[in-house]
């Protein structure tokens, strides 16, 4: 879906079964089927297929050692998930490993994807983030 941005934040929880639910403003947009990715900044970005099309085409054809390097990690820090009939997906233990998930998870839109952090850490990251946003010389 073109120009759907991603915003909100929500809070829920993670199961024993590594369940945790997507709130029904993210499902419209990403669909049954999505892609799950182990981002780099210690978070799962979520995306919808087209937008993760997007993001692999800058690789296909990949032609240098380093290009073929960066495609397969690309490949192998992704899964593709589907939604269960209360909206919830299940994340694989070493994703809930990668982002450290333990019971609270916020759930966000980032513009182009979905989010999930460990509250804890979401908190902590975000920080001072108010007087950062004033101080940023964006005009509200």
């Amino acid at each position: 879906m073109e120009n759907q941005h991603f915003c909100g934040t929500y809070k829920h929880n993670i199961d024993a079964k590594n369940r945790i639910f997507i709130p029904a403003k993210f499902r419209t947009i990403l669909g049954d089927s999505f892609v799950v990715f182990k981002a780099p900044d210690g978070c799962i970005a979520i995306y919808t297929h087209d937008e993760w099309n997007d993001i692999l085409s800058q690789l296909r054809g990949a032609r240098t050692p380093e290009d073929r390097r960066k495609q397969r990690m690309l490949y192998a820090k992704m899964q593709t998930v589907e939604t269960d009939k209360q909206g919830r997906i299940t994340l694989s233990p070493d994703f809930v490993e990668h982002a450290h998930l333990k019971k609270d998870v916020a759930v966000l839109g980032a513009d182009n994807r979905v989010e999930l952090w460990d509250q804890d850490e979401w908190d902590s990251y975000m920080g001072e983030s108010d007087d950062e946003l004033l101080s940023s010389g964006i005009e509200f």
